[in-house]
């Protein structure tokens, strides 16, 4: 009798469960059971997304770092055309800085106002302008308005991407991605040094304006692109407010307290200013970008000073390029993103271990 029974509460289990599948005896299944069985390529989609606009990235931080690699390997013939003295000679070197500084304060502000997707437009276009202004009219101004202005306009570009690619990349690739958003910067200086060297080396009949007026032409290349191929809803390029519901993110309730995107910008920038870590960083990225310039712009003088040829010295400083910072750049953030937790004292000292692979 006990195995009857439990035989028959069996089958009540199974008519019940029958009974819960859509399709049977005849009911259709409704439309939230449809949307769960039909196959979903939204994620699919937005992974596509995000990786054709880190792809742009990468591009267009190698198109505009090529202008620096033109000035540094052609310095002594723009020294020549505008008969200039050291002091000159280091302001025209330092102009980008002036436009740097100031913007990258000025982008924190100009991404609250207004989208991405209008910021970056202004920046590839402008950058594109002023840099075809230049060469169509190479003066000492205009090179060096055109050098302030791009630095000014590409610091709001500089400013958002590592932002973007924090919040959109894959979790477990963000440090890689930022990494070779750096080492296509190291390319794009490369490729304008060794493009300027050969041309100086060759005696060909092209000049740094030749070269700028080709800089113009890539960030406007990198400005069409933008505006053909990339909208603004799939990209994660609209401002918090206006995104679409699909691209925001819900978050515990934090009692009552502000988060950090509804605080006072100043409480922000004092609590920035108050961390140790910060001005730790900010040393760093100076002595490395100072070494940077000595290379490209003051050792190739040295050099060529010192009888090399124009061929020798792209040959030397394209191997320091090719053999010191790229590689650097790539294993340190492999050993980053190997890190459990990068904000305890013996992961920032292992940091700075491998300081000496960035030279």
């Amino acid at each position: 009798m006990a195995n009857i029974r439990d035989n028959g509460e069996q089958r009540l289990l199974l008519e019940e469960d029958a009974d819960n599948k859509p399709g049977y005896n005849g009911d259709a299944p409704s439309e939230q059971q449809e949307a769960l069985a039909a196959p979903n390529h939204s994620n699919d989609d937005d992974e596509r997304h995000v990786f054709q606009f880190y792809i742009f990235i990468c591009l267009s931080t190698a198109f505009k770092s090529f202008e620096a690699g033109i000035i540094s390997s052609m310095m002594a013939d723009i020294q020549k055309d505008f008969d200039l003295g050291y002091d000159q000679e280091g302001t025209v070197t330092a102009s980008p800085d002036y436009g740097i500084a100031p913007g990258a304060l000025l982008a924190i502000w100009v991404f609250r106002w207004f989208s991405a997707y209008g910021i970056l437009t202004t920046v590839l276009w402008g950058t594109a302008i002023v840099s075809i202004i230049c060469a169509i009219h190479p003066t000492l101004p205009t090179l060096l308005i055109a050098r302030a202005v791009g630095g000014f306009l590409w610091s709001h570009a500089a400013t958002h991407f590592p932002v973007w690619i924090d919040r959109h990349g894959p979790p477990a690739q963000k440090t890689i991605w930022l990494a070779f958003t750096n080492v296509s910067l190291m390319i794009g200086v490369l490729s304008g040094y060794i493009m300027g060297g050969l041309i100086r080396a060759m005696d060909v009949n092209l000049t740094w304006v030749n070269l700028y007026f080709i800089e113009g032409v890539l960030m406007a290349v990198c400005g069409a692109i933008f505006a053909l191929f990339f909208e603004p809803e799939l990209f994660g390029l609209t401002r918090k407010e206006d995104s679409p519901q699909k691209h925001t993110t819900t978050s515990e309730p934090n009692n009552g307290t502000k988060s950090t995107s509804e605080e006072d910008l100043g409480t922000v920038i004092l609590l920035l200013m108050k961390s140790p870590p910060f001005y730790l960083a900010v040393a760093l990225t100076g002595c490395i970008s100072g070494g940077i310039v000595y290379s490209l712009y003051f050792a190739t003088q040295v050099c060529e000073a010192r009888g090399m040829t124009v061929t020798t010295t792209v040959q030397l400083i394209s191997t320091v390029f090719i053999t010191a910072p790229a590689p650097g750049i790539i294993f340190g953030s492999w050993i980053v993103n190997n890190l459990e937790d990068t904000r305890t004292m013996s992961s920032l000292l292992v940091c700075h271990w491998d300081l000496p692979l960035s030279y």
